[in-house]
């Protein structure tokens, strides 16, 4: 399953960089979110469908090492979000907007004592909704983007589930049109 959720975060990346670079009116970024101890990074293709609202992709990933002397816990998570933007201003330089976005992940575990290793995969859901501002840099189509929010996560197994406020910063690229 790792194998087949990594081949399709690959596919749709890279499907939508080179659609992004055709089609126009496509921004494409990376936001980083410190997470559980790591960093998660989640790569954005998303699609306006108008001058104030986008939606789009995003899949993401988080590596996480932890070795105290005595254990050692290796996890990485792997998993795909549809999300959506509404611009709730047009401005020359901020952009504030209001976001949404949910999905499917799994974290694949490994926790290794001095007796024993063990081995686990968690599949969960998550949704975040929250607020942002995207700081356009120039007439290039780069632009800085920072949010905050509310994430829960919904374990599918016996790994329960949670919700806590998130934070993430952000680079994009507009492909196509200029803003009007």
């Amino acid at each position: 399953m790792r194998k087949i959720i990594f081949i399709v975060l690959i596919v749709c990346s890279a499907a939508g960089l080179g659609y992004a670079q055709e089609r126009g009116d496509w921004y494409v970024g990376i936001g980083g979110t410190l997470f559980g101890g790591g960093t998660m990074l989640g790569m954005y293709v998303n699609q306006h469908l108008n001058a104030r609202w986008q939606v789009g992709v995003m899949p993401f990933a988080r590596i996480y090492n932890f070795n105290d002397g005595f254990s050692k816990n290796t996890s990485t998570t792997l998993g795909l979000n549809v999300n959506s933007r509404f611009y709730l201003a047009r401005g020359r330089t901020l952009l504030p907007y209001a976001y949404t976005y949910g999905g499917y992940g799994e974290s694949y575990n490994t926790f290794e004592y001095p007796t024993s290793i063990t081995k686990s995969t968690d599949r969960f859901f998550n949704a975040s909704l929250g607020l942002g501002v995207q700081v356009l840099l120039g007439e290039a189509g780069w632009s800085v983007d920072a949010n905050m929010g509310y994430l829960g996560y919904f374990g599918l197994q016996d790994t329960g589930s949670f919700n806590t406020y998130i934070y993430s910063i952000g680079l994009f690229k507009r492909f196509g049109k200029k803003r009007q």
